[in-house]
């Protein structure tokens, strides 16, 4: 039987009172939000416990529950917009960007949801479960640096990831210039590519040294490079 905080307090719902002031949210112990001069502006009945902050953007307020859903309020008016329900607590702040929502569940994955309207939302990612506060990063792994690969030969590109949703993008470098991209989108599940070496799309790179691999999320910051080169021979 799973122990939620909720069982730690008495009673089944739980009471939120969102106000915007300027850009901040400003919410005290008893979670009644205050404007400046102390002015009530709306509140919303969940039906269990909210632990961590909400999101707004956009006119919306988005709002992760322990009745394993999502909720979408109006931001002006405090009225219900929509929910979605994962499979289990929604324990993560929500983030938005690019027209999604995104947040972890504890039933181990990741939701992406269109901001205005959940039609047409998918699970994104599977693996442990979301925690709050965990950045995203990409670690290049091999090759990194000091290697000599024949070219024609097949070479593992591996990596790890954390919390990272997008596919990637792998791009081969000379000398910090672009040769072209190995692989334009991949699971960053799989965690390696066997990669024809030298092949990039377009063409195949000729022998020589001052070579990286660079891998990036797709849409985000996210990204590892090389640490130093690695050289490409000759059949």
């Amino acid at each position: 039987m799973k122990r939620r905080h909720a069982d730690l307090v008495s009673g089944t719902e739980y009471f939120i009172t969102v106000l915007l002031v300027a850009v901040w949210l400003l919410f005290l112990s008893t979670g009644t939000a205050v404007a400046a001069g102390g002015d009530y502006v709306w509140s919303y009945t969940f039906g269990d416990n909210v632990w961590l902050s909400p999101a707004v953007a956009g006119g919306y307020v988005y709002v992760g529950c322990y009745d394993n859903k999502l909720y979408c309020l109006n931001a002006q008016s405090g009225e219900f917009e929509w929910s979605y329900t994962t499979g289990n607590w929604v324990f993560s702040s929500p983030a938005v960007s690019g027209g999604y929502v995104f947040v972890g569940s504890n039933d181990s994955t990741i939701y992406c949801l269109n901001a205005e309207n959940s039609a047409g939302s998918w699970p994104i990612f599977k693996g442990n479960t979301a925690r709050t506060g965990e950045t995203p990063s990409l670690t290049l792994k091999t090759p990194n640096g000091g290697e000599s690969w024949q070219i024609g030969t097949t070479q593992n590109i591996t990596w790890v990831t954390k919390t990272i949703s997008n596919n990637l993008r792998i791009v081969l470098f000379k000398n910090g210039v672009k040769v072209g991209n190995i692989v334009n989108s991949i699971d960053p599940a799989l965690g390696a590519y066997s990669w024809t070496v030298g092949s990039y799309a377009g063409g195949t790179a000729t022998a020589g040294t001052g070579y990286q691999v660079q891998i990036r999320e797709i849409g985000t910051d996210a990204g590892d490079r090389s640490d130093a080169n690695f050289n490409l021979t000759g059949p």
